[in-house]
């Protein structure tokens, strides 16, 4: 599974040089143009925090970004799944107006009706995909502070470190 780095880079008719340059002014991400070169070609892996500020830069989700989804951002699965509902409404019409008989009968509507039932399944998994995602990502930015240095240094981290370990001789 190949990342989109190169082909959102192309479409916004950026070379290495100047999407490095803009990544940086744009979002404070100091990489080179080789590093960009190899991420694309998927020689090397970005960090979770490059992953995101690349998204950010090219404004998609990091599964799309990676090439685990095929949908730009959780609200594209959401506008397809309610597109896709509305189909399946108008398919439960025809079904009402045909009558059941007549409906299960004509192939071609069953046909329909099982790519859309497909299709549903499909956007559900994304929208887990996505939901999955947003709670890791959530999680190591909560990991990524609570190791920091500068929390593990405050003193109310020291108090609280102090109590655990006091705690754990009991």
């Amino acid at each position: 599974m190949a990342n989109k780095l190169r082909e959102l880079r192309n479409k916004k008719g950026l070379t290495l040089r100047t999407a490095v340059k803009e990544l940086s002014e744009k979002t404070n991400l100091s990489i080179s143009p080789d590093s960009l070169a190899k991420y694309e070609r998927g020689v090397r892996e970005p960090k979770l925090a490059v992953w995101q500020k690349l998204a950010d830069f090219y404004n998609v989700s990091i599964l799309y970004i990676q090439g685990i989804s095929p949908y730009k951002s959780a609200s594209d699965v959401r506008d397809n799944q309610k597109t896709n509902n509305k189909r399946l409404d108008i398919m439960r019409f025809f079904q009402e107006q045909l009558g059941s008989d007549t409906y299960e009968n004509d192939a071609d509507l069953q046909e329909l009706e099982n790519a859309l039932f497909e299709e549903g399944r499909q956007l559900n998994t994304e929208s887990m995909r996505y939901t999955n995602y947003d709670d890791l990502l959530a999680y190591s930015n909560l990991a990524r502070i609570l190791f920091s240095p500068a929390f593990l240094l405050t003193p109310t981290t020291n108090t609280m470190i102090k109590l655990k370990s006091s705690a754990l001789k009991y």
